[in-house]
């Protein structure tokens, strides 16, 4: 996790918790990803994830940022469910929610982060311009 995890973070290692949690993946098989999150929010992560894996919500992937070499941008684009980063927000020298509580992204092209009306990432687009009401039938993940 060096890619994720520099000198100067606000939170150490052992504020950290590295979790193994089995997921439904888009093939509708069972799987096994790997999360890190802050220790004190790993408890209410672990029952989220629990309660997504009965009710067979589907995620594309869960690793490590690590895997993406800490960049948040390649990680999104992957489909990638994911949790601790330490970095900061963009143009900013504050610390991100990734960094410091419990951010996570659940399959960011099917839920992706606008800015200023941009899709992050960009393969987010046609998902972010979906009707999401509770009458609309809304695609899985």
């Amino acid at each position: 996790m060096r890619s994720t995890r520099g000198r100067d973070c606000p939170l150490d290692w052992p504020d950290l918790r590295y979790l193994r949690l089995p997921y439904v993946g888009f093939d509708g098989r069972p799987h096994l990803g790997v999360l890190v999150v802050a220790a004190r929010h790993a408890p209410d992560v672990v029952q989220v994830f629990t309660r997504l894996y009965a009710a067979e919500w589907p995620l594309r992937r869960m690793r490590l940022v690590s895997e993406f070499d800490g960049v948040d941008e390649r990680s999104m684009a992957a489909e990638n469910t994911s949790g601790y980063n330490c970095r900061r927000v963009r143009a900013s020298d504050h610390w991100s929610a990734y960094a410091l509580r419990g951010a996570i992204d659940l399959n960011p092209v099917e839920n992706p982060y606008l800015l200023g009306g941009v899709a992050h990432p960009r393969a987010g687009g046609t998902y972010a311009r979906l009707d999401r009401s509770p009458r609309e039938r809304v695609r899985p993940g």
